[in-house]
């Protein structure tokens, strides 16, 4: 019986994460708007100017990436 309320538990919070995190609009876009400014605050080193929030994958110079594999 433990074991089922457990397997169901571990289930629904697979789904609301998934939801959360993959699926949803407005609250994922809040999710990760707060992890950047989060990660901001904590990490004060010198070199980490910028974070790309995963709307175009850059080269080291900044120039958009045409494909996925190395030319």
């Amino acid at each position: 019986m433990t074991s089922q309320v457990g397997n169901y538990v571990n289930r629904a919070y697979l789904a609301a994460y998934d939801w959360l995190v993959y699926k949803s609009e407005k609250p994922r876009h809040y999710l990760w708007q707060a992890f950047y400014e989060i990660m901001s605050m904590v990490n004060k080193d010198d070199d980490w100017i910028t974070m790309n929030y995963g709307y175009a994958l850059l080269t080291s110079d900044g120039k958009l990436l045409s494909s996925l594999q190395e030319e």
